[in-house]
């Protein structure tokens, strides 16, 4: 319709023929602006995600029921869903090199999700594959101390901060040191660019179940200064990613000293941040594979949790949480 408006124009308007070219090359000159603008806009709307997987070690069957969980997922339609960016594997995943190997034959020929790699109590054996050949072949450099696996992932509108709490930047078998602390507030603080921060670790802040005052709960002090550092930030730090305790567990706690800490209640405090457990994918003691996959589209976050029988690939979705709700 536009064209056959400047045509009978020009018919119209014969010795005017200029303004019809202008006219033309001002909108093309509109639809370049428009084209540039969305070019240099980050498609940060756009919904996509990230997997979670926690101790897989020694349990190859499962950890392939889980992998491929996630490989195959389907959406409620039953359309095959976009694989997700990255998968976060929570430590004990040894053997490290048997599993990573077995990690990416499970993902060959398609779009590889990164794999970031969380230092746990097992792989301490592993430190250097981790450090030599997983972190370089996945793009990572550790950012607080070359031989600590503690370093931070931006992707599109999220930034992965993983915590080795076993060196430099932790001690005492799975506490986060003061050091440690201020580099994760550091790495929280200078994400300006992200809608979402993640924490990865691998000992939980809160155990249910297994290691109960153990790890992290053993030094309370720095668990609780932790712990209100990332309440601080709720605006962006919307979970803490864990694993250990072969129990699939979450909470969501602004109080560390509260109910979180008695080592049974499952508190769900508002304004609190949340807590995911991975249980288990390969060595669990809850009867489960659990795989956790975190959907983010632009400044909406949530998660949704699936789980199989143990020795099986039956997966059904068992929770789904909005992490930015407030009750």
């Amino acid at each position: 319709m536009a064209h056959s408006i400047m045509d009978a124009n020009a018919r119209l308007h014969p010795a005017e023929p200029k303004i019809r070219f202008q006219g033309k090359r001002l909108g093309r000159l509109f639809l370049v602006i428009l084209f540039l603008a969305s070019a240099a806009t980050p498609a940060t709307s756009q919904s996509w995600s990230f997997s979670v997987v926690g101790d897989s070690r020694s349990g190859a069957r499962d950890f392939t029921a889980a992998l491929t969980r996630i490989r195959d997922a389907k959406d409620p339609s039953g359309k095959k869903s976009d694989l997700p960016e990255f998968i976060v594997v929570a430590g004990d995943f040894d053997p490290d090199d048997a599993n990573y190997a077995l990690y990416r034959g499970v993902f060959s020929g398609t779009l590889y999700p990164r794999f970031l790699p969380v230092m746990g109590n097992h792989d301490s054996g592993y430190r250097s594959f981790i450090s030599d050949t997983i972190m370089p072949k996945e793009g990572i450099h550790a950012t607080f101390e070359r031989s600590t696996v503690s370093y931070y992932a931006d992707v599109r509108n999220v930034r992965m901060i993983v915590v080795d709490q076993y060196r430099g930047t932790g001690f005492k078998n799975g506490c986060i040191n003061d050091a440690g602390i201020v580099w994760v507030e550091q790495a929280i603080m200078s994400a300006k660019d992200v809608d979402h921060i993640f924490i990865a670790m691998h000992v939980p802040a809160f155990c249910r179940v297994r290691h109960v005052g153990e790890g992290f709960e053993s030094c309370p002090d720095q668990r609780n200064r932790f712990w209100d550092m990332l309440v601080r930030h709720r605006d962006k730090v919307r979970a803490v990613l864990a694993a250990h305790t072969h129990n699939y567990s979450v909470m969501r706690v602004r109080d560390p000293r509260g109910p979180a800490s008695d080592g049974k209640s499952y508190p769900f405090e508002s304004d609190g941040v949340y807590q995911f457990d991975a249980g288990g994918a390969g060595n669990s003691d809850d009867g489960h594979i659990t795989v956790m996959t975190f959907f983010i589209e632009g400044k909406a976050a949530s998660a949704q949790v699936v789980q199989s029988p143990s020795g099986q690939a039956r997966f059904a979705v068992t929770r789904n949480v909005d992490l930015l709700a407030r009750f």
